[in-house]
């Protein structure tokens, strides 16, 4: 089992940080492209560098092109959704399978919106699903319903095939919808592509694709957000703080670029300037730190990690609001932070368990700048962020194997 030990520098943090295309941005991409038959814009770097989410969704739809029937989407949640959209109307059957922890996660709102569409999609016992795809989106009706209690992928995924009905739609969204800045991330990707959708409150209304009428372009997938903040806690935690986060717009619409927000209000002394296409962080003294916060995470439960640790390292109370989907997330989220926590005051280089989990991992990294701290299973960032350790050591970071 690797470990790795990780260390502050004793001064404040200097140097660039890269960070890797949004899985989100770039998974909804390759959907699109996929439904549509439209070209991609990637750089070869950033074709390099990918997070293993998209990597798995750029498999999966090679081997969907090469007629394969078996398709294991390891513990890749979007890819899972997304997949099982597309399967859906391509003929054929097909097996959709995954880890254990994947399979327990959020799928049956998706299955049943489906279904009623006109989709053949049953769940095995080990919680696979077996697929027979068929022409429905044509014959289906004009009013989609879906529950977004639980994830809006399954939303995003609707939304992604409705310009294929050949007839308005409108996707009505059930119970007290979760994550809609991920949903309303689909609807712009697609609106910058060149479709026509329109959402007000839980009604989405979707123009039908016209190739005759309709030129189409995909948008080149930003920098991911959500690897940023992991970058602006440890600015925040690290007084006299000065780098750059390179290919990074703070005019973005990623959901966790609503993280600045938080932070400008709670946490003045950090502070993020644009300059050219990169952001330049900085953090001063702080001293006018607020003792208490409350922070709604309804619309950016990726960063409840960051911020609970950050809140702990400045010894701020956080009163977290939105965090009730936290546990259906690659890890139970809120209990493996707490028990990291607590085992960290205990002994910080007692070796973390991160429980497989990318974001746990990133998150319980920023405690390094408290005291160094070892982490069990340092790969696991490769789900979104595969060269994060090395982002650390450009920031004068001590990083060893134990």
């Amino acid at each position: 089992m690797t470990i790795l030990e990780i260390s502050a520098p004793h001064d404040g943090l200097s140097g660039r940080v890269a960070l890797p295309v949004s899985k989100s941005h770039l998974n909804r991409i390759l959907m699109l492209r996929q439904l549509y038959q439209l070209p991609i814009d990637i750089t070869p770097t950033e074709q390099q560098d990918l997070p293993n989410d998209c990597d798995i969704m750029y498999v999966s739809l090679h081997q969907l092109a090469e007629n394969h029937t078996l398709y294991n989407v390891q513990d890749a949640g979007t890819v899972f959704r997304f997949l099982t959209a597309i399967l859906s109307i391509t003929p054929g059957e097909h097996v959709l399978t995954g880890t254990h922890r994947l399979l327990s996660r959020p799928i049956n709102e998706l299955i049943e919106s489906l279904n009623a569409l006109g989709a053949s999609i049953t769940r095995s016992v080990d919680g696979s699903l077996q697929i027979i795809g068929n022409d429905y989106i044509t014959q289906s009706r004009d009013l989609w319903e879906i529950d977004c209690s639980t994830t809006s992928q399954s939303a995003s995924a609707l939304v992604m095939l409705a310009p294929l009905a050949q007839k308005p739609i409108t996707i009505q969204l059930k119970g007290t919808p979760v994550s809609l800045s991920y949903l309303d991330l689909t609807i712009s990707i697609m609106k910058q592509a060149g479709f026509i959708l329109t959402r007000t409150d839980k009604l989405i209304d979707v123009q039908p694709y016209d190739p005759a009428r309709q030129s189409l372009k995909l948008p080149h997938p930003e920098a991911d957000w959500s690897g940023a903040g992991y970058f602006i806690a440890l600015a925040a935690l690290q007084e006299g703080s000065a780098f750059i986060i390179e290919n990074l717009r703070l005019d973005s619409h990623h959901p966790d670029r609503a993280l600045v927000d938080v932070i400008q209000k709670h946490f003045p002394f950090v502070h993020l300037e644009q300059i050219h296409n990169d952001i330049k962080i900085t953090s001063t003294d702080r001293s006018n730190t607020a003792s208490n916060i409350q922070v709604d995470f309804t619309n950016m439960i990726d960063q409840y990690p960051t911020l609970k640790v950050l809140c702990y390292g400045l010894g701020v109370n956080l009163r977290a609001i939105g965090i009730d989907h936290l546990k259906v997330k690659e890890s139970d989220r809120g209990r493996v932070l707490d028990d990291a926590i607590h085992q960290f005051e205990e002994d910080s280089l007692q070796p973390l368990d991160v429980h497989d989990d990318h974001r746990m991992a990133m998150s319980l990294a920023c405690l390094s700048c408290i005291n160094p701290i070892r982490i069990q299973h340092p790969d696991v960032v490769k789900k979104s962020f595969p060269k994060f350790w090395d982002q650390l050591l450009n920031l004068n970071f001590t990083i060893k194997e134990v």
